[in-house]
């Protein structure tokens, strides 16, 4: 049987940050398939650009023999890939149930939603007390020693499951606060998004992508000599950053000086 999706050679960049360096997978029909690694190996990256959030620059990736690496996330979605994200982000202003529902908007999975709403009940009692709660009232005490698990119940079905280190409890990584932030570029908004890096230096003071992008907002606001203290700090974490920043638009407004510093 053949590869139901296969990555060749992908490259992905944030900005001038080269975050993906040829990542070459395939997952057959019926697999579960691991991609395991540390914070910031590239795994995130990985799946957003399997379902279309971070295009590649280089290489391709199919689908059941389609090719999807240009395609938009809705079409990837409605080709049949779907992602769960660990970061338990839910929509507010719906109730539990409405939540639920949105993972079957499909037509195909309209059908059957009925059972599959009946299938999750059954293994989350505690969700058919609540499905008209609002949306982030239930609580759940997390283990982190409790293992987690893909099931494959529908035929054909192939799973690729992402992890960190094997032994030990996931913790959020830092590029989850680069993604939130992204957000603000269109409208662009770079105080609500220093907002965020702001969080994000607190718990990763010395992660290099997390300081160059808080740099590149700072520019992007209008305070370059912020932008340019904090780009000084990127550097000494890795020296590469004063590379990336020579070719980076969001810190255009400095980079004058950094050339004339060179």
């Amino acid at each position: 049987m053949g590869d139901v999706l296969s990555l060749d050679d992908i490259h992905v960049y944030y900005g001038a940050i080269h975050a993906l360096k040829g990542v070459t997978l395939r997952v057959g029909t019926g697999e579960i398939v691991t991609l395991i690694g540390a914070n910031g190996a590239g795994k995130s990256t990985t799946l957003r650009a399997i379902n279309g959030l971070n295009r590649p620059r280089q290489g391709s990736i199919r689908f059941q023999g389609a090719d999807i690496t240009t395609s938009a996330p809705h079409t990837i979605v409605k080709n049949g890939i779907a992602q769960s994200p660990e970061g338990r982000r839910l929509f507010g202003s719906l109730s539990v149930r409405e939540n639920l529902e949105l993972g079957s908007y499909r037509r195909a999975a309209r059908a059957a939603r009925a059972e599959s709403m009946r299938r999750v009940c059954a293994l989350f009692p505690v969700l058919g007390e609540r499905l008209d709660a609002p949306a982030g009232t239930i609580v759940f005490l997390r283990d982190p020693t409790v293992r987690r698990h893909a099931t494959a119940a529908e035929p054909g079905t192939t799973v690729l499951a992402v992890g960190g280190k094997p032994g030990e409890a996931y913790t959020p990584s830092a590029w989850e606060w680069y993604f939130e932030a992204e957000r603000f570029r269109d409208p662009l908004d770079p105080e609500a998004a220093l907002r965020l890096m702001d969080e994000a230096n607190e718990r990763f003071p010395d992660h290099v992508g997390v300081v160059y992008s808080t740099a590149c907002w700072e520019a992007l606001a209008g305070r370059p000599d912020d932008a340019w203290e904090t780009l000084q700090q990127a550097i000494a974490l890795d020296p590469k950053a004063r590379e990336w920043a020579l070719g980076d638009e969001d810190l255009a407004a400095i980079r004058d000086r950094l050339r004339a510093d060179g």
